[in-house]
């Protein structure tokens, strides 16, 4: 039987590549690891969980009516979080959407991950993509971009990333679907599982020797 590929010893940060809010939390926890020796793997999320509506039927609603008007609430919120979310990253409001279909991005990030770089070098790595990414407008980044953006952090993939990485990704999203995470940003730290950046002054804490009163 395969190795896991996450160990329960681990702490790692998953994040979906086609989500700005990914990448308030790689700019967020890149501050926090300035301080921390604890290692950090930055690993990719592949398949989201949509929204999933309590079953509203027993009370009596209609729940084509019901989906339609949580769509409609998310989508009046939808440019305002948008714009929140550059403006932390230090973009403009006006930057168009990151491309939704990121496998090849997705592939690198795994790729160096395996490859055991330091972690600057995925930060690097990172950074680079979302700025092709808005060059891109909405359009795929293709697996040569990826490729030369490896390249720029000092890293080259021997032959091809595909065909090398599509195996272990499938390993990966078995692991990360047991072990229930099912959104992005989210983390793992030993063994347990938490969905979001609110809940990093907590993993701080934890990772700091849990000194002090924990926040909430």
């Amino acid at each position: 039987m395969s190795e896991a590929l996450i160990a329960e010893s681990d702490f790692v940060l998953f994040v979906d590549l086609a989500r700005i809010d990914s990448f308030v939390c790689i700019s967020a926890i890149r501050d926090m690891m300035v301080d921390l020796s604890h290692p950090l793997r930055l690993l990719p999320l592949n398949h989201q969980l949509g929204n999933v509506a309590e079953d509203v039927k027993s009370r009596g609603q209609d729940m084509a009516s019901y989906k339609d008007r949580r769509a409609r609430a998310r989508s009046a919120n939808l440019a305002q979080e948008r714009l929140r979310d550059y403006a932390r990253l230090g973009l403009a409001g006006t930057d168009a959407e990151i491309p939704r279909q990121v496998s090849y991005a997705h592939l690198g990030l795994l790729w160096l991950d395996q490859a055991q770089v330091d972690l600057s070098e995925k930060f690097s790595y990172l950074d680079a993509y979302l700025q092709v990414a808005l060059e891109f407008r909405g359009l795929a980044v293709s697996e040569a971009e990826v490729d030369a953006i490896l390249v720029g952090v000092g890293q080259q993939v021997k032959g091809s990333m595909v065909r090398s990485m599509t195996g272990q990704m499938g390993r990966l999203d078995e692991e990360i679907g047991t072990k229930g995470i099912l959104s992005a940003p989210a983390f793992f730290l030993r063994g347990q599982r938490y969905i979001g950046q609110q809940h990093l002054p907590y993993l701080n804490w934890t990772l700091s020797g849990c000194r002090g009163i924990a926040p909430v």
